[in-house]
């Protein structure tokens, strides 16, 4: 019949046994049918197939997958395990399960509260429902870690990555007006994974926070009500966090703000830099022979540091015999990379998955 296992006997001492000789409570064969798994599970659109020939010992009873089992999702973007189900009469059928159950060291499985065993293998996707209550492991500030030993069976990862721009105004700083240079980007947008792994209570695990990027610096007003001002830097970018071969996005830094124009039609305030890119100096006037310049650009830095530009310096503008002076833009902020490892960050936890 389809989707059901077929159970091996265990060896008896037989003279017509094909392993003559060796009785049930043999031993070494209790200890190598502890725990067996040979099934391969694998994925497949929507499915699960378990191919036929693999065998899987549960409550010391072997079972033999004898056909291809073919078992399909409820909902594809979830993780599901596979349970086994006693059906009596030396027969075993399989079902997708959300939960793997808990290590039991005595039977070398993970068993869930129904007594019902489940391979060791989990589909892709996302963890149903939330994982343990308190996490074995946290870690949410900058800075390299090792993991402390975990007990043994299924744990749920969660990674993300310090905050870089990309939100409002991609962190853009503020276009200054009314004499008043434009505010910084403030980095807000982060990347975040999930892994669902199992332990074998042995290895121990590396890996790094990430750090968030600063700030940018507010760009300097004009010289006058009538001047363009500066406008704000760019935020830092966010440092990627990394778990084993896992790892997060880096997230860019903010642009710079362009700087404002003064009240003149021939004034231009410099547009902000880039991520990694200063921003453009403001434009320039003349009167009576006399060239009043913008404000300079603030800096970005270099690109190869993922810092964002800053802003474009203010316009300027004229009048008799006076020359007011565009506001500089502000610097950028710094990247994650360059914040302080016991600067907040990304974070790393590690939570038991649980029934």
């Amino acid at each position: 019949m389809a989707n059901e296992l077929e159970e091996l006997p265990n060896p008896d001492d037989k003279p017509w046994s094909v392993v003559t000789g060796y009785k049930r409570q043999n031993t070494n064969i209790c200890v190598i049918q502890t725990g067996l798994d040979t099934t391969e599970p694998f994925d497949n659109e929507g499915y699960v197939i378990i191919p036929a020939g693999g065998i899987v010992e549960a409550k010391g009873v072997l079972y033999k997958i004898s056909a291809e089992v073919i078992l399909e999702k409820a909902s594809p973007s979830i993780a599901y395990w596979i349970e086994i189900i006693d059906n009596g009469n030396s027969r075993a059928s399989l079902a997708l399960v959300t939960r793997p159950g808990t290590w039991d060291p005595s039977k070398q499985g993970c068993y869930r509260a129904n007594g019902r065993r489940t391979l060791n293998w989990v589909s892709s996707g996302d963890l149903s429902g939330t994982a343990g209550t308190s996490a074995s492991f946290s870690k949410t500030t900058k800075g390299k870690y090792t993991t402390p030993p975990l007990k043994k069976g299924w744990y749920l990862v969660q990674l993300a990555s310090g905050k870089g721009g990309g939100g409002k105004n991609d962190g853009e700083g503020k276009n200054a007006t009314n004499n008043s240079g434009g505010d910084g980007g403030k980095p807000e947008v982060d990347d975040k994974i999930e892994i669902i792994l199992f332990h074998d209570g042995k290895k121990v695990y590396t890996g790094k926070v990430g750090g968030s990027g600063g700030s940018g610096i507010k760009g300097s007003n004009g010289s006058s009500s009538n001047s363009g001002c500066g406008g704000g830097g760019g935020c830092g970018d966010g440092e990627e966090t990394a778990f084993e071969n896992f790892a997060t996005k880096a997230i860019e830094g903010g642009k710079g703000g362009k700087g404002a124009d003064g009240n003149s039609n021939f004034n231009s305030g410099g547009n902000g830099g880039l991520p990694g890119l200063d921003g453009n100096p403001g434009g320039s006037v003349s009167n009576n022979f006399v060239t009043a310049s913008g404000g300079d650009g603030g800096k970005g830095f270099t690109r190869f540091d993922g810092i964002p530009g800053g802003g474009g310096g203010g316009g300027v503008i004229t009048g008799t015999n006076i020359i007011n002076s565009g506001g500089n833009g502000g610097n950028a902020g710094l990247s994650g990379l360059h914040a302080k490892e016991d600067d907040p960050g990304g974070y790393c936890y590690i939570y038991p998955i649980t029934e």
